[in-house]
């Protein structure tokens, strides 16, 4: 039910303008930000495939692992995160807005880089809360740094995490880990036509071919 809303034009044509017009998705998932987490303090991170230590195989060095951009990162985007914010309640600092870093997709360093110095539990200059009525779409370049936010009201808030990625850009290397994203294939089936080529790589039973008539 969820899955036409990610070819929603203005949505799916910022990805394409952004990375590719051959784009895909390669992450779905859902977070849940619970009431009354007023303890909570910032997490700062970027997202996959410029997340430095969320998937490493060491805790001595867990930014050399397969599957992130060593520094310093491209300057380009690679991959774009979007938040889908489904309510109750509209984005705002008290219900969970998500903390940003503007500009900070150009910024050389990360905070979790190993030789930076920088608090990923601090507070950032320039920092700010996305701020915006329920229903709406949160999107970012997986280089911006970001964390989750505290939710003080007394509602679970629940949010769709989807990751657009241009067709070159594989995140099969993990496996069952966290970045991949499994369609069964009674599901995929349901997919709009649309839908079925940002997911076909993913689909259960589906040879993901490029331009077979090609080959």
């Amino acid at each position: 039910l969820f899955g036409s809303y990610l070819i929603e034009p203005r949505i799916l044509g910022v990805a394409k303008a952004m990375l590719d017009t051959h784009v895909r998705i390669s992450q779905t998932e859902t977070h849940k930000g619970r009431s009354a987490n007023a303890a909570h303090g910032r997490s700062w991170h970027s997202d996959w495939p410029h997340d430095l230590s969320s998937y490493g195989p060491s805790e001595k060095e867990p930014w050399r692992h397969c599957g992130a951009v060593r520094q310093p990162f491209p300057d380009c985007c690679m991959a774009l995160s979007t938040v889908w914010y489904l309510g109750p309640e509209d984005v705002s600092s008290m219900t969970g807005g998500t903390w940003i870093v503007p500009k900070s997709f150009k910024d050389p360093r990360n905070p979790r880089g190993p030789d930076d110095g920088i608090d990923a539990r601090g507070t950032i200059p320039g920092e700010m809360q996305v701020s915006c009525p329920a229903g709406s779409v949160f999107v970012q370049d997986t280089r911006s740094w970001h964390s989750n936010a505290a939710n003080y009201t007394p509602y679970d808030r629940t949010a769709v995490v989807c990751r657009y990625v241009p067709w070159w850009l594989s995140a099969m290397e993990f496996g069952s880990g966290p970045c991949r994203t499994f369609v069964p294939k009674e599901i995929y089936q349901r997919f709009p036509p649309e839908l079925q080529l940002l997911y076909r790589h993913l689909a259960e039973g589906v040879d993901d071919y490029l331009q077979p008539e090609n080959q």
